[in-house]
């Protein structure tokens, strides 16, 4: 099963508490790229003391909640592909952030311009037969959370992986856009959006 979590507010530590506490063992596939940011309105900025040193503060809170954590390698390397495909399989669960960082991207159209996402979740989905569940959290008060998960997204029959990728993209962004114009206050994605001038 691959979850395919949105990239709102609290999102990536509550998903995983939530599965913790339900008793799913989860592994999070982590972007190689993450460094530090002041806030969530703001761009990662990988340098190597934000890497080395702040990015730790964050993922040993959340590996409490974790069973494994696979990271993207800076190098581009795709040997770590082999053990999502080898968890998958197994009938295993792998968390991936709706992100643009990935080895293939799509730029894909979002409101009034565009959105770009990274194609892991559903290729790998679609590579290994399991199931991806769009997931979105929805802060509801004071430390009340709500976790939602959408029915899994099917590839379109009778086409090949990286037409039936794309659709899922597609359909994706669409649920992705339906969340984010009824809970704006929770998209921490504004910052990466692109607009028809050319400008974020």
């Amino acid at each position: 099963m691959v979850l395919w979590v949105c990239p709102f507010t609290y999102g990536d530590l509550i998903v995983k508490t939530a599965m913790a506490r339900e008793g799913f063992a989860v592994t999070h596939l982590s972007a190689g790229s993450r460094g530090f940011s002041p806030n969530a309105c703001h761009p990662w900025v990988p340098t190597r003391f934000g890497l080395r040193y702040l990015s730790r503060l964050r993922t040993a809170v959340e590996d409490r909640y974790l069973h494994d954590r696979v990271a993207m390698p800076r190098d581009g390397s795709l040997g770590y592909i082999r053990q999502l495909d080898r968890l998958l399989r197994a009938k295993g669960i792998l968390s991936i952030r709706a992100g643009k960082h990935g080895h293939r991207t799509m730029d894909i159209p979002f409101m009034s311009g565009t959105v770009t996402l990274a194609t892991g979740a559903p290729s790998l989905a679609i590579a290994t037969g399991a199931a991806l569940l769009p997931v979105f959290v929805i802060r509801r008060g004071p430390g009340r959370f709500e976790v939602v998960f959408e029915p899994p997204m099917k590839p379109a029959e009778n086409t090949d992986p990286r037409t039936a990728t794309e659709d899922l993209m597609r359909r994706y962004a669409q649920q992705l856009e339906s969340y984010v114009l009824r809970f704006p206050f929770m998209w921490s994605g504004w910052y990466s959006m692109r607009f028809p001038d050319g400008k974020k």
